[in-house]
């Protein structure tokens, strides 16, 4: 019985350790390294990226396919907004295409050019057909409102473009100068008499009705017009709401009407202007 007792202790011992070993070879839970596992991260984020950006493709365009439709919504909202309380529509101005030109002359939301070679192009608003230039050799442009006029080489006028009023319609003859204003038109004949068409009857204030005498230049405006006489005088007649046509007295060298004012270009190189002016009525 003595010897019995320490040989179950060391047979106890000895299972102990043999379950101990088995236990650790059957993958228990033993620390990992430390430089192990850095080149494992290292090598699973190589494997991660590119699953990540591939996935990040298709994300990125449904989520665009998502964006536009609402930008669309949100800028046709803004427009009509805009529109419904009156506020002008914010829009790029075209480019003038690239060539030489002699002269310009820039109308309501259309700019016309004439090129070095006679011809005409227009760019721009275009629904009324005031950019259709028609072909041919031209010596002067004028853009109006909704329409356009040039003064052809053998002295005509032709028009095009919105003819609501006749102010498209020009008359026969020889001319030296045309000006096209908002929808009435006035030429300038060679022996200096100012003829005018087309008006608005509803707005008719006289805009067409040009004084009789000897002119040098000619400017149609909203519903009035103003004429440069041989001595230097400007005459302007029709609507004179804001003071217009209230042409001050001495000598000029050019005038321009405008819808609700007009200026002109004293022989000193002063600039005058009367109606309604924003800002200062002279400059140097």
């Amino acid at each position: 019985m003595s010897n019995a007792a320490p040989r179950l202790a060391a047979l106890v011992a000895a299972l102990a350790a043999a379950i101990a070993i088995a236990a650790s070879g059957c993958g228990g839970d033993a620390p990992v390294s430390t430089d192990d596992a850095a080149p494992r991260a290292v090598a699973q984020q190589q494997r991660d990226e590119p699953r990540q950006q591939d996935d990040a493709a298709p994300r990125a365009a449904a989520q665009q396919q998502r964006d536009e439709p609402r930008q669309q919504d949100n800028a046709a909202l803004r427009a009509g907004a805009q529109q419904q309380r009156g506020e002008p529509q914010q829009q790029a101005a075209p480019n003038a295409p690239p060539a030489r030109f002699i002269a310009v002359s820039a109308g309501w939301e259309h700019t016309c050019g004439l090129r070095e070679s006679g011809a005409i192009e227009c760019w721009g608003y275009n629904l009324m057909g005031q950019a259709d230039a028609p072909s041919g050799h031209f010596s002067a442009v004028s853009a109006g409102n909704w329409h356009t006029c040039g003064l052809r080489e053998s002295g005509a006028i032709e028009c095009w473009g919105y003819n609501e009023h006749g102010q498209t319609d020009t008359p026969s003859g020889r001319f030296r100068a045309v000006s096209a204003g908002v929808s009435h038109t006035c030429g300038l004949r060679e022996n200096g008499e100012i003829v005018c068409w087309g008006f608005d009857e509803h707005d008719d204030h006289g805009q067409t009705n040009a004084p009789s005498g000897r002119f040098s230049a000619v400017s149609a405006g909203g519903g009035h017009t103003c004429g440069l006489r041989n001595r230097g005088e400007i005459v302007c007649w029709g609507a004179n709401y804001d003071g217009q046509t209230d042409a001050p007295s001495g000598h000029f060298s050019a005038v321009s009407a405008s819808d609700w004012h007009t200026c002109g270009l004293r022989e000193n190189g002063e600039i005058v202007c009367w109606g309604a002016v924003h800002g200062a009525k002279r400059m140097r």
